[in-house]
């Protein structure tokens, strides 16, 4: 079980500990028993933070999660200051439109069934990106994706800024699969999979 030290100054919430070390289950908890709706845990969590269930409806001044981060079905409609997340980001069920500052996550990023029209600052995802269903129309600042990349169905006319894809490239149904060949997309971006068009 992952323990993570919690200093008072950094909590505004804990009125009732001086220096303690909690589990995240026991921070969760807190958060859940008392109905915070926002974070004030300091600016960087080194685990997995799952905030899925709970009242939270800003992040504060959180700029970087070592491991997951499961906004799932929560009220949150910003990420702030939020700039990493080392493992998946799961945002199903929230009203988020924009990465805003979020520039990587390391694991798997899935916004099919988001509200999401902007990358925002995002240049990297570690794992598999997944924007089917969304509104998205741009690719942004996004420069690798480690995984596949999923954009059927979106309406996606450039791969801008996009350097290299690890696993497959999915364009059905993309106005891009309509006017680029398989062979002009391998000529501006590196796809180590296939390219399904």
């Amino acid at each position: 079980m992952d323990i993570y030290k919690i200093i008072k100054e950094e909590i505004n919430d804990f009125d009732w500990v001086k220096e303690h070390e909690f589990t995240q289950e026991e921070v969760i908890q807190h958060i859940k028993d008392n109905d915070i709706t926002e974070w004030t845990f300091g600016e960087h969590w080194d685990g997995d933070l799952y905030l899925d269930g709970t009242k939270i409806t800003s992040l504060g001044n959180l700029q970087s999660v070592g491991g997951y981060l499961y906004l799932r079905e929560t009220k949150i409609t910003s990420l702030g200051n939020l700039e990493s997340v080392g493992g998946n980001l799961s945002l199903w069920g929230t009203k988020i439109t924009s990465l805003e500052n979020l520039e990587s996550v390391g694991g798997y990023l899935n916004l099919n069934g988001t509200k999401i029209t902007s990358l925002g600052n995002l240049q990297s995802v570690g794992g598999g990106l997944n924007l089917e269903g969304t509104k998205i129309t741009s690719l942004g600042n996004l420069e690798s994706v480690g995984g596949g990349l999923f954009l059927d169905g979106t309406k996606i006319t450039s791969l801008g800024n996009l350097e290299s894809v690890g696993g497959s490239l999915y364009l059905g149904r993309t106005p891009i699969s309509k006017s680029h060949s398989e062979e002009q997309i391998r000529q501006s971006v590196q796809v180590d999979g296939d390219i399904y068009m």
